[in-house]
């Protein structure tokens, strides 16, 4: 795979992990908040918990995937990331 598709897959992979992390926060919000209401008030810090060992394991899995498809060890990733944002700031 060549730089240019590397860096469109993972620039596509953040988007979508980040627009991910809002809805998780906002159902564990929602959750929590339900189960403070309807249930015990720890009820909450359960679902935080969850949500933060959930997100974990899909961060973790969503970088093996960016691995396995574009080839790149996980630093080789970050780098080509960092030098296309900082190049993107450059040009604004």
């Amino acid at each position: 795979m060549d730089k240019q598709e590397a860096l469109r897959t993972i620039i596509s992979s953040r988007e979508k992990a980040r627009v991910g992390r809002y809805l998780l926060w906002m159902a564990i919000i929602f959750v929590g908040g339900i189960g403070w209401l309807f249930w015990k008030w720890y009820a909450f810090l359960i679902a935080v918990v969850v949500g933060l060992i959930f997100g974990f394991v899909y961060s973790t899995l969503e970088g093996e995937r960016v691995q396995r498809i574009t080839g790149l060890a996980f630093y080789e990733i970050e780098n080509l990331y960092k030098e296309h944002v900082r190049d993107h700031r450059k040009t604004r």
